[in-house]
């Protein structure tokens, strides 16, 4: 059901090295406020912003365009691709941007000594290519481009199977924005090679189109249409020592967000749908295991409502329903089902201090199949940054969330994250980065509990506005209640990212 949450310990680069390499997944819990994030790191956030309180603009980050003006900085606390904060004040109207979906109100615009290392974006940002002299269309194309080496790409318990790994990822960005209307559309691709393994080549492609509409009134339109074809590395969780193949799957999705802001209160309503297909994919003995069961539409709705206390602080509460609907059934078992989730928290960006978000809630999953009795549980998200010194950052992330698995004889799984990580800049433009994972996953109507650890060490070097460097490292050990599931990772890799 959720490929991302299936595999978020092992995801080849789950350390942000930079603005231009962040790796996402796609699940409906991303598109369910456009976005419930997924092993949920940040907070879920639908609302819209009070756009006249301590003149602030706050634009997505991939809508930005041209270099970062000296009154901005990027704050991630909020979302995962990051969000461009600015102060109104000397900005011309073609600066300013209306926000959009997942956006939160915040603080007044600190100096850089008092944003967190991995939130400082320096003027050298690619300007893209303009459209003509008067003409408010940009396009920003990039390269990014890596080599890694894995010890055990099959996350085998024994006769493990290691490689290297390249991928070559190019992505077109198209940008038009004006007072009333912005667009944004993204189309890319992205070759991976296993150079010991030729039979997990694959090539995957997606393309998006998102329109904002601000009108009258502090009224935000977003919809937003996507399409993809993804390959799910083969060591997903469920299927340790099964599969030999990277599983494809074709992945269409649209959303519709609405927000509104009176004064201090902001209410967002966001609408969406989801499909996903998936293709049959070998096991380690070469026979077909079947992928059609997994086939199905998601639907998805939800509601927030959040009021800015006061500068820098704001509460919210939120409640989404989501419908799973599958095309096959699971042998002779019907697998839909449908979960509401409410709950409650607060956004943080207390200057030079705290930034980030807390939200606690409740949830409740109800199968068709009766034989699966019902899950009710708590939900807790976390993501904050401590502020220790205009070169450190300290990053706290945890959450907990349960979902469906294919593993054999479980009904549902329930997910725990916890991680922390700190962010050091050794120089102008040159960041380092250590951190630490852990992750316990529950299974239905089993004993049997999964552990993760994820120690891992990354940097990053900003050369110039075309060029980013980045090296990183992680070592993944899995204790599984199955001993025969336990393994070990190393896992190491280079990349080069390029832009204009």
């Amino acid at each position: 059901m959720n490929e991302c949450l299936d595999d978020m310990s092992r995801l080849e680069n789950s350390k942000i090295l930079n603005k231009d390499g962040i790796k996402l997944c796609l699940s409906f819990d991303n598109l369910i406020t456009r976005s419930l994030t997924l092993v949920a790191l940040i907070v879920p956030l639908i609302g819209g912003v009070n756009t006249n309180s301590y003149a602030q603009t706050r634009t997505p980050l991939s809508k930005h365009i041209g270099p970062m003006p000296s009154n901005c900085y990027v704050d991630y606390s909020s979302q995962e691709e990051g969000v461009v904060v600015c102060d109104d004040e000397g900005l011309t109207s073609t600066d300013l941007r209306r926000p959009v979906e997942g956006e939160e109100s915040s603080g007044s615009v600190t100096s850089s000594s008092n944003v967190p290392v991995a939130e400082k974006v320096k003027a050298t940002d690619a300007e893209g290519v303009k459209l003509g002299k008067d003409s408010n269309i940009r396009l920003f194309p990039t390269l990014s481009t890596d080599l890694s080496y894995s010890t055990n790409i099959y996350g085998t318990s024994s006769n493990s199977v290691s490689s290297f790994i390249s991928s070559v990822n190019p992505n077109l960005r198209f940008v038009s924005k004006s007072d009333a209307v912005s667009l944004v559309s993204n189309v890319g691709g992205k070759y991976v090679k296993y150079f010991e393994n030729s039979g997990l080549d694959n090539f995957n492609m997606n393309a998006d189109l998102t329109a904002v509409a601000a009108l009258k009134g502090n009224l935000i339109i977003t919809p937003t249409i996507s399409a993809k074809i993804n390959h799910t590395q083969p060591d997903s969780s469920d299927f340790p020592d099964q599969v030999q193949d990277t599983i494809r799957s074709m992945t269409y999705a649209t959303s519709l967000i609405v927000e509104k802001t009176f004064s201090r209160v902001s209410v967002g309503v966001t609408g969406s749908y989801m499909a996903n297909n998936y293709r049959d994919v070998a096991d380690v003995s070469g026979n077909v295991v079947d992928q059609d069961v997994r086939d199905n539409s998601v639907y998805g709705g939800s509601l927030r409502i959040g009021y800015e206390l006061k500068k820098g602080i704001q509460i919210f509460g939120q409640g989404a329903y989501t419908k799973y609907d599958y095309k096959y059934l699971l042998g002779n078992v019907n697998q839909d089902y449908r979960s509401i989730v409410g709950s409650a928290g607060v956004n943080l960006n207390l200057t030079s201090i705290l930034k980030g978000n807390v939200s606690l809630g409740y949830s409740n999953t109800k199968y068709d199949n009766t034989a699966n009795s019902d899950d009710n549980s708590v939900v807790v998200r976390m993501a904050l940054q401590y502020l220790v010194s205009p070169k450190a950052t300290v990053n706290l992330k945890g959450s907990t969330n349960s979902a469906s698995t294919s593993l054999a004889g479980a009904s549902s799984k329930r997910v725990y994250v916890l991680g922390t990580s700190v962010d050091y800049e050794l120089r102008n433009n040159i960041n380092l980065s250590p951190g630490f994972d852990f992750q316990l996953t529950e299974y239905a109507s089993l004993s049997r509990k999964d552990r993760v650890y994820t120690p891992y060490l990354s940097a990053s070097y900003n050369v110039n506005r075309y060029l980013d460097l980045g090296a990183n490292y992680k070592f993944t050990k899995v204790d599984s209640g199955d001993n025969t599931d336990d393994s070990k990772n190393h896992f190491v890799g280079v990349s080069v990212n390029l832009k204009y």
